[in-house]
């Protein structure tokens, strides 16, 4: 007798905590939050599909746009062809691409870069 009644007891506890989980709102029911949103930071969304539907690989160089790009480093050379730049991690040199953007000129605080008839500065920030 003492084996069912403990038996009945913990059948009950236990339904009693699986009803008392099934009326706590879900953590997305709740309106006040915000959704999640990822913060790229000028990189590939780790999370975007490499590959389209057809097994294609997808390029998502050619959507930045100058805001996405940040020039972290320069190192000139005398010889111009010589001279590279550290955008968003890659190593550029003159005449490279990033995207859409071609590399026309590496100086020793700015990259001047060229999308179509446009000429646009990235500047090295100072510390």
């Amino acid at each position: 007798m003492r084996k069912i009644s403990i038996f009945i007891l913990s059948a009950v506890a236990i339904h009693s905590g699986l009803q008392a989980l099934a009326q706590e709102p879900s953590p997305g029911a709740n309106s006040s939050q915000k959704p999640f949103t990822y913060e790229d930071k000028g990189k590939r969304d780790p999370f975007a599909p490499l590959l389209d539907a057809d097994g294609n690989m997808v390029l998502y160089d050619n959507e930045l746009i100058l805001t996405d790009l940040t020039l972290e480093g320069i190192m000139v050379s005398s010889k111009v062809e010589a001279s590279i730049a550290i955008i968003n991690g890659r190593i550029i040199k003159i005449h490279d691409r990033i995207g859409p953007f071609q590399v026309e000129m590496i100086l020793k605080d700015r990259v001047v870069l060229k999308k179509d008839q446009e000429t646009v500065q990235l500047k090295l920030k100072k510390e």
